[in-house]
C-alpha cells in the first residue's frame, strides 16, 4: 500500500506556547562541530548498539545504564545536530531516507531528553515549561522540538499513520519502543510490524465482547484522523471510522466481531504518562 502526503493537524493539548524557544542542555561533552565535507555517510550505528544493550523486548528502557555508559548517545546526538534531511538532502535521497531519519532522530532526543532529567519518572515532569515536547533540540543546525518533529515534519510531509507505532515519547502508553533503529532499506516491513504488533496488543487494542465495546489507547483518538484520512484515500471511500483502519491489522477472530459489529462501542483508555523505565517497572510489578 503506497503511504502519501496529507496536511499536519496537531494533538489536542499540544498548542505552540508564547514561551521563548529553549535549547536543551544535556551535557557540554556533547557539542560537536559542523558537519564536514569529507565526512563518512549518515548512519544511526551508535543509536543501534544503545538501543541493542539498554532497550528489552518489552519496549523498557535502561536509562540508569545509558546515563552511567553515554558515549553512544553523545555520538549519536553529534550526528543530529550536524546533519539532517534539511541540511544535506544528498544523505537522503528517497522519501524512506528521510522518514527513518526523523523516527529514529524523534526517538533518540526524547531518550536523550529523559536520560537528561533522569531519575525523573515522567516526561510530564520535565521542562514543565514550556513542556518536554517543545524543548528545542539541534538537529541538522537548526532549532527543532520534538512537536516540531512529530506535527510540522514526518505527519506534515509523510501522511503515513503508521509512525504513530513507530514515535516513542518515554510513556508507558507509548507504543513499545522496539531494539533496533529503522533503517530505509527494510523501513516498509518494519512500520508494518510495529503498527501490527500496536493494534494486537491488548494494551491499546481491545474487544470486550460482554459488553460490546472496543477499548483503544488514547492515541487511536488523538490521531485518529491520520488513519481515517489515509484510509479514506487509499480505498476511496468517504464514510470511514477508525475501526475500518483497525480491521487491515487485526487478528481474523476480532476482524470478523467488528465486521458483524459495526456499530460496536468505543472507549478511549486514559494515557499512563509513567515513565517507559525498566527499573520503575520492577518496582511497580513487584
Amino acid at each position: 500500500m503506497q503511504y502519501v502526503k496529507r496536511i499536519a493537524r496537531r494533538k489536542p493539548g499540544l498548542k505552540t506556547s508564547g514561551h521563548a524557544p529553549v535549547v536543551i542542555l544535556l551535557i557540554a561533552l556533547w557539542s560537536s562541530p559542523a558537519w564536514s565535507s569529507d565526512a563518512t555517510p549518515f548512519d544511526f550505528g551508535p543509536l543501534e548498539r544503545m538501543l541493542g544493550r539498554f532497550v528489552d523486548a518489552r519496549g523498557w528502557v535502561d536509562y540508569a545504564g545509558i546515563k552511567a555508559e553515554p558515549s553512544d548517545l553523545r555520538l549519536i546526538l553529534k550526528r543530529l545536530r550536524e546533519a539532517s534531511p534539511e541540511s544535506h538532502p544528498a544523505l537522503f535521497p528517497g522519501r524512506d531516507d528521510r522518514l527513518a531519519y526523523w523516527i529514529n532522530a524523534y526517538n533518540a532526543l526524547v531518550i536523550a531528553g529523559v536520560v537528561n532529567a533522569y531519575p525523573e519518572t515522567s516526561v510530564r515532569n520535565i521542562h514543565k515549561q514550556p513542556g518536554f515536547f517543545k524543548v528545542f533540540h539541534v538537529v541538522g543546525g537548526k532549532s527543532r522540538s520534538l512537536d516540531d518533529i512529530e506535527h510540522g515534519i514526518v505527519r506534515k510531509e509523510f501522511g503515513d499513520p503508521r509512525i504513530h507505532a513507530a514515535l516513542n515519547c518515554g510513556a508507558a502508553s507509548c507504543p513499545r519502543l522496539r531494539p533496533e533503529v529503522y533503517s530505509p532499506d527494510r523501513l516498509e516491513k518494519q512500520l508494518n510490524a510495529a503498527v501490527r504488533e500496536f493494534i494486537r496488543d491488548p494494551q491499546h487494542v481491545r474487544l470486550d465482547r460482554d459488553s460490546g465495546t472496543l477499548v483503544l489507547s488514547k492515541i487511536l483518538d488523538w490521531f485518529g484522523y491520520d488513519f481515517t484520512d489515509w484510509y479514506r484515500r487509499e480505498y476511496r471511500v468517504k464514510d470511514v471510522r477508525i475501526t475500518d483502519y483497525l480491521n487491515i491489522h487485526l487478528a481474523e477472530e476480532d476482524r470478523a466481531y467488528l465486521q458483524s459489529h459495526p456499530q460496536v462501542t468505543i472507549r478511549y483508555l486514559p494515557y499512563d504518562w509513567t515513565l517507559n523505565d525498566r527499573a520503575l517497572h520492577k518496582e511497580l510489578t513487584r
